[in-house]
């Protein structure tokens, strides 16, 4: 840490970590609104489906691992592979 040389760094110091401290208090009460938000159950059941929707597309994109083993034994191409 840098040494203080004098009252005048001492009290620039002072004010910037005040200033420091109302940011941090200000971003900590934004996120606590937000978590507050997110518990509200309508915000739960919103999140629940949008979830489900994203595994649904994640499913439908990628092959699994089983079906990439199985072609593999088999000897056949994934035909999604192929788009």
């Amino acid at each position: 840490m840098k040494k203080i040389r004098s009252i005048q760094e001492l009290k620039t110091l002072k004010k910037q970590l005040e200033q420091r401290k109302h940011e941090l208090e200000k971003s900590i009460q934004y996120d606590w609104r937000d978590v507050k938000e997110s518990l509200q159950p309508v915000n739960m059941a919103k999140q629940v489906f949008r979830n489900v929707f994203t595994l649904k597309e994640k499913s439908v994109s990628k092959p699994g691992v089983f079906s990439k083993i199985v072609a593999l034994f088999t000897g056949r191409k994934n035909k999604r592979e192929d788009l």
